[in-house]
Order: C-alpha cells, then structure tokens, then sequence
C-alpha cells in the first residue's frame, strides 16, 4: 500500500517527534520512529521498545494500491529524518510492505528495514490534573533549567520540581550550589479534593519540549496521571514519564530568603550587570572558578552602585555599575552561576539582595513586582 504526502509537512512533524525518541545506543530498538498509517492519516510516534512519548499527525494521504487499512513501520528515526530533509522533492510516496518501509522522493527510492516492536499505543488517561499552560511556558521553563545539576552523582536534581495548587503552578530546579524558581498563575481542574500535585520530569525532556512549543502559536494543555505528564499543543501529544525520588525539602532555606526580600533591596539594570559579569567571564581564561567579588556602596569616588570585581593571579578587572543601594554590602561570587541567573531574567531591572543569617545568600528576583522569578547562589568564602 502507498501513501502520497507532502514532504514539509512530514518533515514538520519528525522535527517535532524525533527529539523525544531516546539515544541509547546499546538497544537499537529504542531509537526508532513508530509510522502509523490509518486510514489517509499518518502518525508518528517517538518509540523506546515499550512506550510512546511523542505523537504526531499528517492527514490528508492519496492511497495508491490498496484500501484505507492500518499499516505500520519501525523504522531509524536518524536515517528516516535525513532523508526526507536532504530530500527536494513536494511529495513523498511512503510504501508500506511487511518487515520493509519505502521511501520515493522524486527519482530517488530507498528501503528501511522496520525493526520488530510491540504494538502500543499513546497514554490515555483521564488525569489527576488538567489545565492550560501560561503562554510563556517556553521562556518559564529557560528561567529554571539553567540550574539544574549537571552531575549524575545526584540525579534527583536532575529534575525540574513541578508544584501544582489550586490557582498557581511553582517550576523548582536545584543543583546545590544555586537554585532558580518561578510560580505564576494557573487554572488548574483536580479530580480529587486535595488540590494540590507534585512531580518530578528529567530536564532534557523538558528542554526539547520548550524548544517544540516555541515554534507554535497555539496553547499548550498539561494532563498529569500517575506515570507520565501528557501536553498536548497544535494537534501534538507529548507524553513525559515522571521521575521518581524525593526532592529536597527546601521550605528551611527558601522561608528566611521570602522574608528579607521584603526589605529594601538594590535595584540595578540587568543589561549593565550583565555585561559587566559577562566581560569578566570572556577575560578570564583559567580553567578554576572565576571568582567576582560584588561591593555594594552608598558612597564611593563614583557614586552610588556596584563595585565588580574579578578576582585571579594574573588579573584583576574592576567595572562600575550604578544602582541604587539602599544596604551596603559584600559578596564573593562564581561569576558563571552569576551570569546564567541575570541570563535567564527577562526585566530590564532586577533586584539583588544578600541574605547573612542564619545562612549566607545571594538572590536575585527577577522585575520588581512581588512574584518575581527567584535566582538563588551560594556564595564562595573570600
């Protein structure tokens, strides 16, 4: 049986799909692209060898050779997608025929062989929580991965903490050294009576799923269940299994830093700040942490704002960078953890405070409204 579609459209589609399909190369099985015909729609779903974590659709297929049945193809999702990208041709003719999947374009025609796979199907499931997405969910998720650990050594902090209450949603990310959170308002529909949800999703699915809903102008609906968080956006399924763990209790650490960030904190341009880090970062070429030191001053030779710093052997760069300073104060900082948090604010002007007790820290809110995005380092020892 053949299939006549237009090649943008599936190649439109396996751009969305094939980032959720796993790159483990010990199982070849696992990285495959599951195609689905049904009647004159193609589907396309991001296959492990167990379950699918992504769908997609093309509609609208001419049937050559046969009558509107159900065929399928497991096919390598790296050679199917160079292969219709290197394509020029309008059309793709696909020719579904038992353990093989063809592919015409033009004059050229090729065979993939469909590896063996278990017939299974996208999660359905009534959902514990439903509601849609603020339409800045792209840029909300950029403000915490940032911070999540980098290291395996701790793989519960590999994971972005989503906090669902009735009326708001909390993205928590963490890495020991520096945290980033954001709560915003949220519509949320709970099929119980607790009202409130908490799950843990890896980072790397919620990148590709950030860089997926950018490219669309529709809104993105979220379904949590049991097992996995479904969002669904521009006739697109993604199906993200929850992380198990426990993550950190952070109500200790967070309690004392919503307190003084009531007091008066300094208020400076992000895009002054920002570069001023970022010129030190560039300049420093050692390969150990670069330190910034950051000096608060109500008065000095030029003015009120921030004495920058860097710190090292064989240089020592200082700029200064005008804010208004209500509390003088001091602080040695790794300048990279510095430049990624004032990177992930959006506001022209943030806030910055440094907390002394009971524990030392350094944040910046993001704005200067009440429910900023909250930027957490630890301070290094002088």
């Amino acid at each position: 049986m053949q299939f006549r579609v237009n090649r943008k459209q599936v190649s439109q589609v396996l751009r969305a799909v094939s980032p959720f399909v796993p790159r483990a190369s010990l199982y070849p099985t696992y990285n495959q692209i599951l195609v689905f015909a049904n009647g004159d729609a193609l589907h396309f779903y991001a296959y492990d060898g167990y379950s699918v974590h992504a769908e997609g659709c093309v509609s609208g297929a001419q049937i050559d050779g046969g009558d509107s049945g159900q065929s399928k193809a497991c096919v390598n999702v790296r050679t199917f997608v160079d292969l219709v990208d290197a394509s020029a041709a309008e059309e793709l003719v696909l020719e579904f025929d038992g353990n093989r999947l063809g592919v015409a374009a033009g004059n050229g025609k090729w065979e993939l062989p469909s590896a063996r796979y278990v017939d299974v199907k996208f999660p359905e499931f009534e959902g514990l929580v439903k509601g849609r997405l603020p339409d800045n969910f792209p840029d909300l998720l950029k403000m915490v991965l940032y911070a999540v650990a980098k290291s395996d050594e701790r793989p519960t902090l590999r994971n972005v903490l989503f906090e669902l209450d009735e009326g708001s949603m909390r993205l928590t990310a963490v890495d020991g050294f520096r945290l980033a959170q954001v709560v915003v308002p949220m519509e949320l529909s709970f099929s119980d009576d607790k009202k409130r949800y908490k799950f843990m999703v890896r980072h790397e699915r919620l990148s590709a799923l950030a860089r997926q809903a950018r490219r669309f102008s529709e809104p993105v609906y979220m379904k949590c269940g049991v097992r996995e968080v479904v969002f669904e956006t521009a006739g697109y399924r993604f199906a993200l299994p929850l992380e198990e763990g426990r993550y950190p209790d952070l109500e200790p650490i967070l309690g004392p830093v919503f307190e003084h960030a009531k007091d008066a904190p300094t208020r400076v341009s992000r895009q002054l700040l920002c570069g001023a880090v970022r010129r030190g970062v560039i300049a420093y070429e050692s390969d150990s942490t670069p330190r910034l030191c950051i000096h608060a001053r109500n008065q000095s030779l030029f003015g009120q704002g921030l004495e920058v710093s860097l710190q090292a052997e064989k240089m020592n760069q200082f700029e200064f960078v005008s804010a208004t300073v209500p509390v003088e104060f001091s602080v040695l900082l790794n300048a990279k953890y510095l430049l990624a948090a004032l990177e992930a604010c959006k506001s022209d002007e943030v806030r910055i405070y440094f907390l002394s007790s009971p524990r030392n820290f350094f944040f910046v809110l993001d704005g200067v409204d009440g429910d900023s995005p909250l930027h957490l380092i630890m301070p290094m020892a002088y």
